[in-house]
C-alpha cells in the first residue's frame, strides 16, 4: 500500500514492514527528519488503528483471543478459579439507592460487564444486554453479626458460585446487612470480562458516582469512546493470515522441547487437577526491592521477570530435595 510520495521520499506499507523509496537527487540527511514525522502520522492514521465498529456491520461480535481461552476452559471444566472477588466492610449511614445507582451506572457504562457469551455452530460470540437490567442482591444478614465464621463461609459460597456465562452478567453483587449501620459488599467478577488491574478503576468510579448521587450533581466521568468489543473486533481483523502465522511460529520455536514445570512439594501431584491452593506472604526491605528494580532496568526486564529468574535458580539448586526453606536476610 502506497501511503505517500512527497519531497522525493515514497513511503510504502508492505504487510507489517515500512519501506522507503528515495530519489537519487535528494539530500537524505536533510529530508528524512521531516519525513519521519509524516510517516509517524500516516502510520497512526492508516495502520492498525483501533476504532469503534458499527454494531450493525457484523451479525456476531467475536470474542477476543483471551476471552475465547477462558470460554473454552469454562466449557471444559468450569472456571471458578477465574473469579475475581472484592469484599468491602462498610460502616455508617449507607445510602443504598446511591450504591445501586453507582453499580448500575458502571455496568451500563462498560459493555463488557453486561456481556454474555452465546454459542452458534460450536463458535462463541458476544451478546450485550441492554442498559438497566443488572440487580444488586440485598441480603438480611443480622444472624452473621456475631458469627464471623458463618459470615466467611457465606461469602465464600457467594464468591465460588459458578457463573453461567451464556446467561449471567459476568459481575454480580451482594450487599449483606449485618444490622445497625454495618454492611458487607461482595462484588464478584469473572475474568472473562475484567481483571485485577481494573478493580481500582471500578472502585474509583463507584466513589465518584456515589458522591455525585448523594450531592445531587453530575459525575465527572469522561465518556468512553471505545468498548472491549471494539478491541475484540480489531484484534480478530489484525491477527490473521501471515501475521498470525508468524506469531504462532515464534512461540512454537520458543516452547519447542520444553517440559512442564515440576515443583518440588510435600505431596504428590493428584491425578485430577484441582483449584485448591494457598498463598504465603512475606516482606522484603526497601533497599532490596530497590536493588531488584534497578537490576530489572539494567537488563530491560520487569520485576516479575527478575523474580522468576531467581525462582528458577532456587528450583535448580534444590531440585531433588523435599524440604525447601525460602527466606530473606
Amino acid at each position: 500500500m502506497d501511503l505517500t510520495q512527497k519531497n522525493g521520499v515514497e513511503v510504502i506499507l508492505n504487510d507489517e514492514h515500512l519501506e522507503l523509496k528515495i530519489s537519487e537527487n535528494i539530500e537524505i540527511d536533510k529530508k528524512l527528519p521531516g519525513e519521519k514525522r509524516n510517516m509517524m502520522q500516516l502510520i497512526d492514521k492508516n495502520h492498525n488503528k483501533l476504532d469503534r465498529f458499527n454494531r450493525d456491520s457484523i451479525p456476531r461480535t467475536p470474542l477476543s483471543f483471551s476471552q475465547e481461552r477462558l470460554w473454552f476452559i469454562d466449557r471444559l471444566e468450569g472456571s471458578i478459579q477465574y473469579h475475581l472477588p472484592v469484599v468491602l466492610r462498610l460502616k455508617g449511614n449507607l445510602d443504598k439507592d446511591a450504591l445501586l445507582y453507582s453499580l448500575q451506572t458502571i455496568i451500563d457504562r462498560h459493555e463488557v460487564l453486561r456481556t454474555v457469551f452465546r454459542e452458534e455452530d460450536g463458535k462463541a460470540y458476544q451478546s450485550i444486554y441492554t442498559n438497566g437490567g443488572w440487580h444488586l442482591q440485598l441480603v438480611e444478614g443480622s444472624k452473621y453479626s456475631e458469627d464471623i465464621n458463618s459470615l466467611k463461609s457465606y461469602i465464600e459460597e457467594v464468591v465460588k458460585s459458578p457463573f453461567d456465562l451464556s446467561n449471567d452478567y459476568p459481575v454480580r453483587g451482594s450487599l449483606i446487612s449485618l444490622g445497625g449501620q454495618e454492611y458487607v459488599l461482595v462484588i464478584t467478577m469473572h475474568h472473562i470480562a475484567s481483571d485485577a488491574w481494573s478493580i481500582s478503576i471500578i472502585v474509583k468510579e463507584v466513589v465518584e458516582l456515589y458522591n455525585s448521587f448523594v450531592e445531587g450533581c453530575e459525575a465527572g466521568l469522561a465518556p468512553l469512546p471505545l468498548q472491549y468489543a471494539d478491541y475484540a473486533v480489531w484484534q480478530r481483523n489484525y491477527l490473521q493470515g501471515d501475521i498470525l502465522d508468524k506469531k504462532i511460529s515464534y512461540w512454537k520455536q520458543k516452547l519447542e522441547g520444553l517440559m512442564p514445570l515440576q515443583l518440588p512439594t510435600d505431596y504428590c501431584r493428584p491425578s485430577v487437577r484441582g483449584t485448591r491452593g494457598a498463598s504465603s506472604a512475606f516482606r522484603i526491605n526497601k533497599e532490596l526491592s530497590g536493588w531488584l528494580l534497578e537490576l530489572g532496568r539494567q537488563q530491560e526486564a520487569s520485576l516479575f521477570m527478575v523474580l522468576l529468574a531467581a525462582f528458577k535458580v532456587l528450583l535448580h539448586r534444590y531440585s531433588g530435595q523435599q524440604d525447601i526453606s525460602v527466606g530473606t536476610s
